[in-house]
């Protein structure tokens, strides 16, 4: 994480690593993470808040497992969910990561992160990096479909 002088901040988290299960118990190896990491940049480097809401009259964030809503269970607002706007965050990095390397997460615990992992560097400021700061909003997940298939 870097903090610039306007106030945003440049974060760089892992996005997907290979061989490491998801949240479906499901994996990608290096070059599926690769393929993967150059369609999202050909598609134009954009993203939402897909797994949770944030309500566009407060700005706190809701998770999906409310179910639909009606009101924002927060300020009792109509629920109306907020978009995320571009001047708000913006991912400028997209890579893959060269090498394995030891590093420090953001509460001073050791992470490893494998060759071929996929990162994104992101600025963010206002409503969205008040709710990474809050822990309302912790990391990065990714819509994507695949084909399923045996590994042989």
């Amino acid at each position: 994480e870097i903090r610039r002088s306007d106030g945003s901040r440049l974060m760089l988290s892992v996005g997907y690593s290979p061989f490491e299960q998801d949240t479906y118990g499901d994996w990608s190896g290096p070059e599926e993470i690769l393929d993967a990491s150059i369609y999202y940049a050909l598609k134009g480097l954009q993203f939402n808040l897909e797994h949770d809401r944030m309500c566009g009259s407060c700005g706190k964030v809701i998770p999906l497992s409310m179910g639909k809503l009606t009101s924002c269970p927060a300020c009792k607002a109509d629920w109306s969910p907020a978009k995320i706007d571009p001047q708000e965050a913006a991912v400028v990095h997209n890579g893959i990561i060269p090498v394995t390397f030891r590093t420090e997460d953001v509460k001073g615990s050791e992470q490893v992160i494998p060759r071929g992992s996929w990162f994104l560097g992101t600025i963010v400021r206002g409503r969205l990096l008040e709710a990474i700061e809050e822990g309302a909003i912790t990391g990065f997940s990714f819509e994507g479909l695949a084909r399923a298939g045996e590994v042989a």
